[in-house]
């Protein structure tokens, strides 16, 4: 039978050594209890309590939790907060393997709980059973043996399954053969060392988390290599790319973290050797941190910002063309853009273009409203690039005239290009008062190195910012992506009369419903401070964070 699990070894583990390491799909989660609890004491749901926006909770949805309560009651004898502690508090694990290409009925679902209560969890199962032999659910329920252990066979309408109780662990499976193979395991596994799985989490840095779900890329080689040996010359061509992107990929996972804050990860491990050249190149410029959040304004309600290699994209999306549509494909790139940027664009000029890129938008200084928002792209110059920027300027400059005269059906109208100079460097823009909305006056230059594209000529003078920005985000993290929930508030606040005038008149509502609309979300915003996105890379792993900080902690 299963041994007794050791006091020092981690529900988790328990249920991990009697999974297989070949499983393409594993979701484990874990301490559920003590994230429940945590979160119901959090200030953020503290806060959340005292807010208009708990009224806004219907009724009839708590009506539906009482009921549910009163169900499992009634008819399983245990409250959910029981179910919730007891029995899923500890850790549950869901995995899949995926049957060979020549027999995908063998596939194998394995689900395993590990509960603190032994006893409830036994009661528990007995009273399901009890309870769907009534209702006709379950049809048949048998006892069956192997290795001298006893497990369950259950025959359902929709099919049948198979489950192991013992102790404070449940193991279920779509197959016996699954489950025999979960009894092996337990019966060599050793409690000294460390689970295949849990090596396979720790390796991608999952730790402690709500949820995780690990990807094992070899359960799948055989699936990619049978449909590479059936697909068409085309599909075939791109199947044996992907495929050498495919063997580099060691792992991946995807993790949900609760703490003071909601945080998901993900997470990839990859042999950079087998990758194609253009692949590594693109990886050796995408987690690196990009210079523009310092140049940004440091109070900016959106900023996005990368690095990109973009002639290694392009190499990279052009190996799953054949040959004659990867060059069909350069052939209309050099005509089209081309035909404004120059001839051969891919070759001269895209390989200057970056890797610094980026997007902003900031609130408007003085009684503007309209928010101002920023472009900005690096472009290389010295000896490699030579005159690059001054190509790429002047193409916009063109496409931008070619803009106003196409606006203005060929003649004289109002659409119009103009000039400023800022602090030295000329500004071009476009003034339409006809059709622009207020304060819309698209302007470009080259500034500090960058082209730089805004919705005004005094968007562009915020750049680069005297005030640095990209604080706030943990040592060695690169940022892609920040939301000021926060900024937003404090915009939205600031400009509540011509925003809500300027709502109404686009909705066709009253102001005052429009200013009903937007204090809700003023509301909403207020439990919130931030949404990031960011990157890290170390020898090993690739990771990718989404953090959404709260205005009060969730722990």
């Amino acid at each position: 039978m299963l041994a007794t699990p050791s006091s020092r070894t981690a529900p988790r583990d328990e249920l991990l050594r009697l999974v297989p390491g070949d499983v393409g799909f594993c979701l484990l989660i874990e301490d559920v209890r003590g994230h429940a609890k945590a979160l119901l004491d959090s200030p953020f749901v503290s806060q959340f309590r005292a807010s208009p926006m708990a009224k806004l909770i219907d009724a009839n949805e708590t009506q539906k939790l009482t009921l549910a309560d009163q169900f499992l009651q009634q008819y399983l004898q245990i409250s959910a907060q029981q179910l919730r502690d007891d029995i899923l508090g500890d850790a549950l694990v869901l995995a899949y393997r995926p049957g060979p290409p020549e027999s995908p009925d063998k596939e194998a679902v394995f689900f395993l709980i590990r509960a603190r209560n032994p006893r409830l969890l036994a009661d528990l199962i007995e009273r399901v059973n009890t309870l769907q032999k009534d209702s006709g659910d379950l049809k048949e329920l048998t006892e069956q043996k192997y290795a001298g252990h006893t497990y369950h066979r259950r025959v359902e309408a929709k099919g049948i399954s198979y489950y192991y109780l013992q102790g404070p662990i449940v193991a279920f499976a779509s197959r016996a053969e699954a489950l025999h193979e979960l009894i092996d395991l337990e019966g060599r596994a050793s409690v000294a060392e460390e689970p295949p799985l849990a090596r396979q989490f720790r390796l991608l840095g999952v730790d402690k988390p709500l949820a995780s779900l690990l990807v094992n890329p070899r359960a799948f080689d055989a699936h990619f290599r049978h449909k590479a040996t059936t697909a068409s010359a085309g599909q075939a061509k791109a199947l044996g790319i992907l495929m050498k992107y495919w063997e580099a990929l060691e792992g991946l996972g995807l993790s949900v973290i609760l703490e003071k804050d909601f945080e998901m990860t993900l997470t990839m491990r990859a042999r950079e050797n087998l990758l194609p050249p253009a692949a590594r190149r693109f990886f050796a410029a995408a987690p690196g941190a990009s210079e523009l959040p310092r140049y940004f304004p440091a109070h900016a309600m959106l900023a996005v910002s990368g690095r990109a290699d973009f002639a290694a994209v392009v190499e990279v999306l052009g190996g799953f063309l054949p040959d004659d549509a990867r060059q069909a494909v350069i052939k209309a790139i050099d005509g089209s853009v081309g035909a404004i940027f120059g001839r051969e664009f891919a070759k001269e000029i895209l390989p200057h273009l970056g890797p610094d890129w980026g997007l902003c938008v900031v609130a408007p200084p003085g009684g503007d409203w309209f928010p101002h928002v920023l472009a900005a792209l690096r472009v290389q110059t010295g000896r490699d690039g030579g005159d690059v920027d001054r190509k790429l300027l002047n193409a916009v400059n063109a496409l931008t005239a070619l803009l106003a005269f196409h606006s203005n059906g060929g003649k004289p109208g109002p659409s119009q290009q103009k000039l400023v100079v800022q602090d030295k460097v000329e500004v071009r823009y476009l003034v339409n008062d006809a059709k622009f909305p207020p304060g819309f006056r698209p302007a470009f230059a080259l500034k500090a190195g960058y082209l730089v594209i805004g919705n005004s000529p005094d968007a562009l003078r915020r750049f680069p910012s005297d005030a640095l920005g990209g604080n706030g985000r943990t040592a060695g993290e690169s940022p892609f992506l920040r939301l000021s929930f926060r900024e937003v508030h404090r915009y939205l606040s600031d400009k509540r009369q011509p925003i809500s005038a300027f709502a109404a008149a686009k909705h066709r509502i009253s102001q005052e419903e429009a200013g009903r609309r937007l204090d809700g979300l003023l509301t909403a915003l207020a439990l919130f401070d931030s949404l990031e996105i960011s990157k890290r890379a170390d020898p090993e792993r690739l990771i990718v964070s989404l953090r959404l900080r709260m205005a009060q902690p969730l722990k």
